[in-house]
């Protein structure tokens, strides 16, 4: 259901390379007056689930047409590479994690973050009820066996933050299996998903947020080309009116946009749907409720470039100023 981690490390800066030199020819196709003469396409980085339940809210509301666009929003899957199509001007706009906006901005690629669905990370580790860890501090003083994606950006903070401990790192295959019949498991999870079917299939899952040990980059980032929004800013203002209002709408009444999501991904069921639609509301909201919808602010984007440089992911001349990384795109609340 959900994704792996994010393992970009050093192969970033050859990919970045090859981008840059195609990147540098590009010219989005728009209208005299900066707004878009085509179809603008958003591409996700996932098959449809509710984690992007705002954006077909919009298209069936029809909020973009209604803000002047029309976009088509094209479903993803494993290894897509959106954040470099967007910034090869491949797809006008698509979503990322704030890590992967600061670690393609280092290796050179010229994207911006404007709209965040996920205020609160999703990124969690699910762990047996019979460890009786109510903390990850508790978790990782535990002889317990932990599935998680090596190389991953969530997976080196973890092990920046315990150093040495009494958890033993497995691969992630087979971790549900293992997970519904090993008594000492935990496997890393969107909390949005992986609890859900864990408990479709008769376990009692602890969920433990990332988040609460300071691990919280904004996820679902709607992101865009620097270029795109430096020469056709009014078309990403009315973008992200419109996917702000989606999300309101879903959030409203995510019924409508699921049956449209599970058309297309008949794999999670509409009740399994309706079940992360709730369990991702306050996630989405985060503390300001409605009126931080979306929205990104400067001391969250520092926190995130500080973290990565400490993991020594960025270093020197090569870290980004965390004012680069967004732009504030949003209209007045």
């Amino acid at each position: 259901m959900a994704r792996a981690g994010l393992t970009w490390g050093g192969r970033a800066a050859s990919i970045a390379l090859a981008l840059l030199a195609l990147f540098a020819t590009f010219e989005p196709a728009r209208a005299a007056d900066g707004a878009a003469s085509k179809p603008l396409t958003l591409g996700l980085n996932w098959v449809p689930e509710p984690e992007f339940g705002g954006f077909y809210a919009a298209e069936l509301d029809k909020l973009y047409a209604r803000n002047g666009l029309s976009v088509v929003v094209r479903p993803g899957g494993p290894g897509v590479p959106t954040v470099q199509e967007v910034a090869l001007g491949r797809l006008e706009y698509s979503v990322a994690e704030a890590t992967e906006v600061v670690l393609g901005r280092a290796a050179g690629l010229d994207i911006v973050g404007l709209f965040a669905v996920y205020q609160t990370t999703p990124r969690a580790i699910m762990a047996r009820k019979e460890i009786g860890a109510g903390s990850l501090a508790e978790l990782f003083a535990r002889p317990v066996s932990l599935a998680v994606e090596p190389g991953s950006v969530f997976t080196k903070y973890l092990e920046h933050h315990y150093g040495a401990s009494k958890v033993s790192i497995v691969p992630m295959a087979g971790a549900m299996e293992r997970f519904l019949t090993e008594k000492s498991f935990a496997m890393q999870a969107f909390a949005t998903s992986e609890p859900i079917l864990a408990r479709h299939r008769g376990a009692d899952p602890q969920v433990l947020l990332l988040s609460e040990i300071g691990f919280n980059p904004y996820m679902t980032v709607v992101i865009t080309s620097g270029q795109r929004w430096r020469t056709a800013q009014r078309e990403a203002r009315s973008f992200v009116a419109a996917v702000r209002d989606g999300w309101k709408s879903y959030l409203a009444d995510p019924r409508p946009a699921n049956e449209r999501m599970h058309q297309l991904n008949s794999a999670m069921d509409l009740a399994t749907f309706a079940e992360s639609a709730k369990t991702q509301e306050p996630l989405v909201l985060g503390k300001d409720g409605l009126p931080g919808l979306g929205r990104m602010t400067l001391d969250r984007w520092k926190t995130v470039v500080d973290q990565l440089t400490d993991l020594g992911l960025v270093e020197g001349t090569k870290v980004p100023k965390p004012e680069d990384c967004f732009v504030d795109a949003l209209p007045p609340s």
